[in-house]
């Protein structure tokens, strides 16, 4: 692996869909939602805390954990935060001195895990990772560097995916700029929220996740952050999406093209439908999580205390 790459047809892609969509420009200035553009932003700088949300996926952890430690800018901290498996990968992540081990009391899916972080977690901004998945060494230093020279809050970036198992699917190519492109289709999907880096003050702003639910919450944030903050993806492919029998997204009762996911779905495009024509309107924005439910309680198991609890 040389360095991040930039996928087949993700310029041409681009370029099919205009930056200055109608009445976007003007809207930008006097709209009832700028103010929330108008305020720090992430720089290079900036504290960032890695989380690795984890359920039973012992046997791909390491390599995850070892992806975060080798960024050529490292993140400030590391944490995994275990939704209660039985038992907890304490000796996995103890081999890690740098990394932290946090667990959830009881299973509630990985939202509730990621709020009970976004609450308490004293740092400028996280970077998002699954257990099973891996970062390109350039990662973070492509994704704070965007942040910094767009004025960004939230920074997604391409991803690969690598098929176990599994017939192999085509890519998905997210825009450069999602508002531009979710003002023109509303119902796209504009940014991949677990590759991204999201300021904790964005995170504050959207009302934090809907940890109500269990699936589909990270598409839900995702479109609520357009309208709170300045959202961009890079053109790079930094983040290594493994694609297996036991990911959730390919399970009959939970994945892609079930009726659980399927009724989710269909909540959260009709919010961001709502939010679209409000914004073209000149309206405010509901920010408000579909479903914000209880954020986890977490246990200290290993490693360092993070700033920020207890």
């Amino acid at each position: 692996m040389t360095g991040p790459f930039r996928p087949v047809g993700a310029a041409t892609l681009w370029d099919a869909i205009p930056r200055k969509t109608p009445h976007y420009a003007e809207k930008r200035s006097d709209h009832p939602d700028r103010a929330r553009f108008d305020m720090p932003h992430l720089t290079s700088t900036s504290t960032v805390l890695a989380v690795v949300t984890h359920y039973r996926y012992e046997r791909w952890l390491a390599q995850s954990l070892r992806s975060l430690l080798d960024q050529t800018r490292r993140p400030d901290a590391i944490v995994v935060v275990d939704d209660a498996s039985v038992p907890p990968p304490t000796e996995i992540v103890q081999a890690f001195p740098e990394v932290t081990l946090m667990r959830a009391e009881a299973n509630g899916g990985p939202y509730r895990l990621l709020q009970a972080i976004f609450a308490q977690a004293a740092f400028d901004a996280f970077m998002l990772q699954d257990a099973d998945d891996w970062s390109h060494p350039e990662r973070l230093a492509l994704m704070l560097a965007a942040a910094e020279r767009s004025r960004a809050d939230m920074v997604g970036c391409q991803m690969t995916d690598v098929y176990e198992g599994l017939s192999p699917q085509a890519p998905i190519v997210v825009p450069e700029d999602p508002l531009a492109a979710a003002l023109q289709e509303p119902t796209r999907h504009v940014l991949t929220m677990g590759t991204s880096l999201i300021a904790k003050a964005l995170v504050e702003r959207s009302g934090g996740l809907s940890a109500g639910l269990r699936f589909g919450a990270d598409s839900e944030f995702t479109r609520r952050a357009l309208f709170a903050g300045t959202v961009v993806n890079i053109p790079d492919a930094c983040y290594f999406r493994r694609i297996h029998a036991e990911s959730a997204t390919q399970s009959k009762e939970t994945g892609y093209g079930s009726p659980l996911r399927r009724s989710i779905q269909l909540r959260v495009q009709e919010r961001a439908r709502h939010n679209v024509a409000q914004f073209l309107a000149g309206q405010p924005s509901d920010l408000t999580p579909l479903d914000p439910g209880e954020s986890a309680r977490l246990i200290h198991l290993a490693g360092p205390r993070l700033r920020g609890f207890p």
